[in-house]
């Protein structure tokens, strides 16, 4: 019993691991996207997954966690931009 608690144990802190990675690596594409350009600045559902790769269901549910916590929002034309906050996030996770 306790073994297979281990190995759930193990098996969730590596997932959130790379939600975590999934998180900054969303948060890095509409960075770029906000300072390459400004007056367009944000990126489309199916732009951000064609950038990282991620299947939709976990696209959906990283995008989901990031825009609860203000790091992005989505724009007139229901693109998504990153937040004051959400750049602020990446400068300190970049300069760790």
């Amino acid at each position: 019993m306790f073994a297979a608690t281990t190995a759930n144990r193990h098996d969730l802190m590596e997932s959130i691991a790379d939600e975590t990675r999934r998180r900054l690596d969303i948060l890095c594409q509409l960075y770029r996207a906000r300072r390459d350009t400004p007056d367009d600045p944000g990126l489309s559902v199916l732009e951000i997954g064609n950038a990282t790769g991620l299947p939709h269901e976990k696209l959906v549910f990283t995008l989901n966690y990031l825009r609860e916590k203000e790091f992005i929002h989505q724009d007139e034309k229901t693109d998504f931009v990153i937040t004051a906050a959400g750049m602020d996030l990446v400068e300190k996770q970049v300069m760790r």
